[in-house]
C-alpha cells in the first residue's frame, strides 16, 4: 500500500501465479470520496515478484519488479506503461 495527497493504492495477490508470473491486481481509491478511481491487473515480468511501489513527486504510480522493470500508471489511459529496465544499467543487482 502507497499513499500520495488524497490517493491511496493497494496492490493484493487476486490468485495463484501461473506460469512463472505473478497474479496481482491493484486498486486505487480516493480518499476524500472512498470511491476507487481504478482497479487493475499489477504487470510483473515472467519470474519476477513485486518489490516496490509508490507515488513519485508527480503522483505517477510506479512499480518495480526483480527482475529490474520499473512501470508506471498512465491515469489517462488507465494503463502501465514500461518506463525503465534498470537490469540494463545494473545487471548485477537483478536476475
Amino acid at each position: 500500500m502507497t499513499g500520495y495527497e488524497n490517493l491511496i493504492a493497494i496492490v493484493y495477490h487476486a490468485g495463484l501465479p501461473l506460469y512463472d508470473s505473478q497474479n496481482l491486481k491493484f486498486k486505487i481509491i480516493d480518499t476524500k470520496t472512498y470511491k476507487t478511481i481504478h482497479n487493475g491487473n499489477c504487470p510483473v515480468s515472467n519470474k519476477s515478484e513485486l518489490t516496490w511501489v509508490g507515488f513519485s513527486e508527480e503522483g505517477m504510480l510506479t512499480i518495480i519488479d526483480s527482475n529490474g522493470v520499473v512501470s508506471g500508471f498512465n491515469f489517462k489511459n488507465l494503463n502501465f506503461v514500461p518506463l525503465t529496465d534498470l537490469k540494463e544499467k545494473f545487471p548485477n543487482n537483478f536476475r
